[in-house]
């Protein structure tokens, strides 16, 4: 009597053991949980806030402010060739930034399978480049004197930090594969760097580090910072695949960015392109 019902239990342990282990399952893949990635892309900002670097009078950076420095100026003129006298003949009206490669950092939690919140963290370095016109006046003898034209190379390097939250909807196509979307918030910090004309192997910085006129060996330098807290909207769209407890995605951003550089804080859209890298590491434990 006693063996029939401790075959009886035993049946019905395994009758039972198959349910238990798919509800394990079902709990186990629900998807909740922390995700970690590294992302790296392609972007494409607006030009319109390249335009700061251009040295317009209208500008914080001036390219009178080399033009009208004696010391500058002779060097310039030597370089160039010029007997006479260099004058700004045109400056950029429409500079343009580089497409640029960046790296980022990514948290996500996961609520659901289909649903997260994200917080992504991204650097680039922006380098904006254009010409500036000069008019050169060459006199070798005053019965032969010549004029002539050079573009000469103005440059603008600029730091970002793009701070990205927002929801992610993810629609599962497969067991192995989603599509998803993002929309949220962008806030971003901005510094420029450099803003300076290239003349005879030698950069002539527009920014005003020695308080209003350099003359050697007596000018001191002052920290300059240019650039501020920004915000816009952000968003993308992409297809992961999933490979065990780590993901591949890649997929397209769009922002809409307004950046703090003076005389230039409109909106502006910008987008990209980019592949991450998404792990979980909890399931690693």
């Amino acid at each position: 009597m006693k063996k029939l019902k401790f075959l009886t239990v035993f049946l019905l342990l395994l009758t039972l053991r198959p349910a238990f282990s798919q509800e394990t399952e079902e709990v186990e893949n629900t998807g909740k949980g922390f995700v970690i990635g590294v992302n790296f892309g392609i972007y494409f900002p607006g030009k319109y806030t390249a335009n700061f670097y251009n040295g317009s009078e209208s500008n914080d950076n001036k390219m009178s402010y080399v033009m009208d420095n004696y010391t500058w100026r002779n060097e310039i003129k030597n370089a160039l060739g010029s007997f006479k006298s260099v004058e700004v003949a045109g400056l950029p009206e429409d500079m343009h930034y580089n497409p640029v490669f960046y790296p980022g950092l990514l948290m996500q939690y996961n609520f659901s399978r289909t649903f997260a919140i994200v917080f992504e963290f991204d650097y680039l370095k922006l380098k904006a480049n254009d010409a500036v016109l000069l008019y050169i006046d060459k006199e070798d003898f005053p019965t032969n004197p010549e004029r002539y034209e050079k573009l000469i190379p103005i440059r603008g390097v600029e730091e970002r930090v793009y701070i990205n939250l927002g929801v992610k909807k993810i629609v599962p196509i497969s067991e192995t594969m989603d599509f998803f979307g993002t929309a949220g918030l962008n806030i971003n910090s901005t510094k420029a760097r450099k803003n300076f004309i290239y003349v005879g192997g030698t950069e002539y910085s527009l920014i005003d580090i020695y308080g209003g006129y350099y003359q050697p060996g007596v000018s001191q330098e002052y920290a300059v910072y240019q650039g501020g807290i920004g915000w816009g909207l952000w968003g993308s769209l992409g297809a992961s695949l999933h490979f065990g407890n780590s993901v591949l995605e890649t997929g397209l951003d769009i922002t809409a960015v307004q950046v703090h550089l003076n005389g230039y804080e409109r909106i502006t859209p910008g987008a990209g392109f980019f592949i991450r890298f998404l792990l979980n590491p909890f399931d690693m434990m």
